[in-house]
């Protein structure tokens, strides 16, 4: 049997006796099932968060990237290069924080959603107060994200060098 997969612990199989067995394997299979169907839950979530405000993105994008490491590295690959998210992930992996922009991006998307939920239609009132806790909820989650000092305020790459 393969040594990566030797169980040193108690085995259920063999009566408690420490003996190579393929109890460890099975439990990681399962552990690694269970880490991929969350990250692609989160990835799920992630991507209505991209929509819909209130819902916040990026924690949602790093928890699938941290579930995916330890599960799928096919898909860590996948999400971290990703079109749509691979620069919000590079960026927070290389800086541990996010662009100022951003923060006011999430910041006016979560007013101006919220404020349409609760001006523009006739739902019920908990349902108006549930979409204000949930904004509130998605701020939090904003202002608790460092915020990098050292970028240049939003402005694209293609700026800088004259394009």
């Amino acid at each position: 049997m393969n040594s990566q997969l030797k169980f040193t612990g108690f085995c259920p199989l063999h009566n408690g006796k420490n003996q190579d067995c393929a109890w460890e394997a099975a439990v990681q299979r399962i552990r690694n099932l269970i880490l991929l169907t969350l990250g692609l839950l989160c990835v799920a979530c992630g991507a209505v968060g991209v929509v819909v405000p209130g819902l916040p993105t990026t924690p949602f994008l790093l928890l699938a990237l941290a579930m995916f490491a330890r599960s799928s590295p096919p898909l860590y690959a996948w999400l971290y290069r990703s079109r749509l998210f691979g620069p919000l992930l590079q960026e927070w992996q290389q800086h541990r924080a996010i662009r100022p922009h951003v923060r006011y991006t999430a910041v006016v998307a979560v007013i101006l959603g919220v404020g349409a939920t609760c001006v523009l239609t006739t739902a019920h009132p908990a349902t108006k107060g549930l979409a204000c806790f949930a904004g509130l909820l998605g701020l939090g989650v904003v202002f608790r994200l460092p915020v990098r000092r050292d970028c240049d305020g939003g402005k694209s790459r293609g700026a800088e060098d004259g394009r």
